[in-house]
């Protein structure tokens, strides 16, 4: 693990980013296990710091306060019941991970802390189903912004479709939270899910993308993330007489170039609709009926 060089390396050696500057005092977390795994026992443990040149006196540093610990796995909240990430399994989305960025997982495990360029994904320990019913929950903490700031429900090919954005400097096509974090501030999203995709899913990916000159700008930070089962309200409509009940899970966009898919249908009572924001959507009619010349619509 390289923290400071002159020359150039190969990529055999862990470049650590940022790397620490002459007159800097840096602390650094490396979850060693990513790189160096098995079961063999490790005998010594080296430092080095490399001169060939004329004066061989030449460089000065020091290391201090070295700690071996286990990590903690990250885990979610599903109806009550923690749902544990393998985060050791972790895995860099291919061409876009900066993989010396660690994933820092706080001591309790609901935290996970994202600093610099990463495009991480973690594997569940058992699947985890999105059905119409289901709802997400997560507070998100913005220190340093950067490109999109986002969390994915994915599997192994990594694959971006289906991600939350909850900060972001570039465009990106969905799904776009309102209203969006900024620098400093901590917001609690709730997000009907299942209104949105729904699947069985067995990665999350998580995301802060950089590709600037400085792939090390960025900081953001998910948490107590909550899968949830919600009970989806019914709008009810009487057509000659007979009440039909229509499901919010039937909920689609009406046109997908003037619909905003973030903005949801509210429901104040059985027999209410709110629209609030932007909205071209339609439920579907439970029993359809015939419209003739001598219909009436009251409302």
């Amino acid at each position: 693990f390289v923290f400071a060089h002159t020359q150039d390396l190969s990529s055999s050696w862990k470049m650590l980013e940022p790397q620490t500057a002459e007159g800097e005092t840096r602390h650094y977390t490396i979850p060693i296990g990513q790189y160096i795994w098995g079961h063999n026992k490790f005998n010594y443990l080296a430092f080095m710091q490399d001169n060939d040149s004329s004066n061989r006196d030449l460089g000065s540093s020091t290391f201090a306060n070295i700690e071996f610990s286990h990590g903690t796995n990250l885990y979610i909240e599903k109806d009550g019941f923690p749902h544990y990430f393998d985060t050791a399994a972790q895995k860099s989305e291919s061409g876009q991970d900066t993989w010396q960025h660690p994933f820092i997982v706080s001591d309790d495990g609901k935290s996970v802390q994202l600093k610099g360029n990463i495009h991480r994904g973690v594997p569940f320990d058992t699947p985890v189903v999105i059905d119409a019913n289901t709802d997400i929950e997560f507070d998100f903490t913005l220190a340093e912004i950067t490109e999109v700031h986002s969390l994915c429900f994915t599997d192994s090919t990594l694959h971006t479709n289906n991600c939350f954005v909850a900060a972001n400097t570039q465009s990106w096509t969905r799904f776009n939270l309102e209203p969006r974090t900024d620098v400093g501030e901590t917001r609690n999203y709730k997000i009907p899910v299942g209104l949105l995709y729904q699947g069985t899913f067995d990665w999350v990916l998580f995301m802060q993308d950089n590709d600037t000159s400085n792939r090390s700008a960025g900081d953001s930070t998910f948490s107590n993330i909550k899968l949830t089962q919600a009970v989806r309200p019914t709008l009810d409509i009487t057509v000659n007489g007979v009440i039909q009940k229509l499901d919010s899970r039937t909920a689609v966009s009406a046109r997908n170039d003037q619909d905003s898919k973030m903005h949801f249908f509210e429901f104040p009572d059985d027999n209410s609709i709110l629209l609030n924001h932007n909205m071209h959507k339609a439920l579907a009619i439970t029993t359809p009926f015939e419209i003739n010349k001598a219909t009436e619509l009251d409302f």
